[in-house]
């Protein structure tokens, strides 16, 4: 574990079980950490970098890059537009908890993608619905 301790830059660095006491950004970093021991054929991530700070955003993108090419399939969601551009191979645009769209993301800028997720078919704005 000491490796993923040092791969990850977990503070403090003695991960004894009782993580709920670090911080979320350690938090996170310890459960991708024993993850990747397990060598996992799938990963479902959902928002795995909400709510740390830029380094352990950093690290987690680099975790799931590297996944990836170890083979392992990701399935990232997130809300995070420059996440998903920056590490999808495919994404799927959702709207209302519906898919409007598929995009490959080395080929689709994110102006095109807010225009997608905000806009109708005959190019009207979207409204948000009052609830």
């Amino acid at each position: 574990m000491s490796r993923f301790i040092d791969y990850f830059g977990i503070s403090p660095r003695r991960v004894d079980g009782n993580v709920v006491n670090y911080s979320g950004g350690n938090q996170q970093k310890v459960l991708l950490g024993k993850w990747i021991m397990r060598d996992p054929k799938l990963v479902i991530l959902d928002e795995p970098s909400r709510g740390v700070d830029l380094g352990a955003r950093r690290r987690i993108h680099e975790f799931i890059s590297e996944l990836a090419q170890r083979g392992a399939g990701v399935l990232l969601i997130s809300s995070e537009m420059e996440e998903v551009l920056g590490l999808a191979h495919r994404a799927y645009l959702v709207r209302s908890g519906r898919i409007i769209d598929e995009i490959v993301p080395d080929e689709t800028g994110a102006e095109a993608v807010l225009w997608k997720l905000f806009h109708s078919e005959d190019g009207a704005v979207m409204q948000r619905r009052a609830s």
